[in-house]
């Protein structure tokens, strides 16, 4: 099956899915969802048209495809691979928690931060702060230890496998979620959570839409104007109890 056909078939069955839900969905509404011309898309699923390079990466993107088919596209439309991801556990760079804000801030700046200014408003040493920028810098996500502008060459990823460094940094996180949660107004924090039962063979599927959230808001978040605040969020699936 070519591209243009593997792709038509995900679209017809996701379709149909959202169909089988709603019977009232409409493929304007389908489009809608995808970013793409309604007449476009329709034509398309008749076989009369196909889809072109801007509509291929925007459709990967809304249905949040598997990372094969979205590699395939590039492959098949000689579109250069994206930054690779990098597994910062691999070198546990991330051992301390204010490695994630220090790092979120130097890739959207993409510059090396104040010191002594950014040390302050994360509450730790000027000395834990230097400490932690020059060893991001020196992981090799910004390419060049010398470059003035840091523009990351990988996609920043970090993969919990449990072990002791990453339940580390996970528990100095749930303190600081409760450290707001006495300290900020309702206005500058959010709050939420979910008791519900499930059957356990349930769990993988209930992660990965946790991790399709995690990139939908991410890209939310990637369309701000400017950054005036760095956030964390802590999402916590686990048993209140077991029935059987």
């Amino acid at each position: 099956m070519d591209l243009q056909n593997k792709l038509r078939a995900i679209l017809q069955n996701e379709l149909q899915t959202r169909k089988s839900k709603n019977s009232r969905y409409s493929l304007r509404a389908f489009a809608s969802f995808l970013q793409v011309d309604h007449s476009l898309l329709n034509k398309f699923l008749r076989e009369q048209k196909s889809i072109g390079q801007k509509n291929l990466l925007s459709i990967c993107k809304r249905l949040d495809l598997e990372d094969a088919l979205a590699k395939e596209l590039r492959q098949a439309l000689q579109i250069p691979p994206e930054k690779r991801q990098l597994d910062l556990e691999d070198h546990e760079l991330l051992k301390e928690w204010y490695y994630y804000p220090l790092l979120e801030l130097m890739m959207v700046k993409r510059k090396k931060p104040h010191i002594a200014s950014v040390a302050k408003k994360l509450g730790i040493s000027a000395t834990d702060c230097k400490k932690a920028v020059d060893a991001i810098v020196k992981a090799g996500i910004f390419g060049s230890e010398d470059n003035d502008d840091l523009s990351a060459q990988f996609d920043f990823v970090v993969n919990y496998h449990g072990t002791e460094t990453m339940k580390r940094s996970q528990r100095d996180f749930m303190k600081k979620s409760l450290a707001a949660l006495e300290h900020w107004t309702p206005d500058k924090r959010t709050t939420l959570g979910l008791t519900v039962g499930i059957e356990t063979s349930q769990l993988p599927l209930l992660t990965a839409e946790i991790r399709k959230f995690q990139r939908r808001l991410n890209r939310l978040a990637a369309k701000r104007k400017r950054i005036n605040s760095i956030y964390q969020l802590q999402i916590s699936l686990f048993p209140l109890m077991f029935l059987d």
